[in-house]
């Protein structure tokens, strides 16, 4: 079902964590009613605030170095798009782990067998993710050094001094 076009021109970037943590378990699906196999979320608001915070850490920590906090974060898509590649990370090391197969004459079993998927979606997020990163920190560096025109040695040629 489409969405109403009001609705769409109300929505405004998420500000706060919580809006935040909202936002990467909506993505995930992360909710018990969608987890057919366990009935549970998987992680907690506390995990996914962690995973949001870790986000902005690592993206402050970037060259140029920066000092966002949720609030005051320029592009928030980047913020949650973060905490989800460190959630799905977190996922495959879980699902690694925790990962048993099992065969007895010809019978094969396998628990927890999905960690390579979810570090493999979460590499190519992470890609994503950081070429987006990278992107943002190289023009608000250029918006920073207020450049207005690049200079030539051969601006002068031919004038006399």
């Amino acid at each position: 079902m489409p969405l109403e076009e009001d609705v769409l021109a109300e929505r405004t970037p998420p500000k706060t964590l919580n809006e935040h943590v909202a936002i990467v378990r909506r993505k995930l699906q992360d909710y018990a009613q969608k987890n057919e196999l366990t009935g549970e979320i998987d992680y907690d608001d506390q995990d996914y605030a962690d995973f949001v915070m870790d986000a902005l850490e690592e993206i402050n920590d970037m060259d140029p170095e920066t000092r966002y906090t949720i609030a005051t974060f320029p592009k928030p898509s980047l913020l949650y798009k973060g905490g989800i590649v460190h959630a799905l990370m977190s996922s495959g090391i879980f699902e690694i782990r925790n990962q048993l197969d099992y065969n007895d004459n010809g019978i094969s079993y396998s628990k927890r067998n999905k960690g390579p998927t979810y570090l493999q979606i979460a590499t190519n997020w992470r890609n994503e993710y950081y070429t987006e990163t990278r992107r943002l920190k190289q023009k608000l560096a250029l918006q920073g050094l207020k450049i207005i025109g690049i200079s030539s040695e051969f601006r002068y040629r031919g004038r006399r001094l």
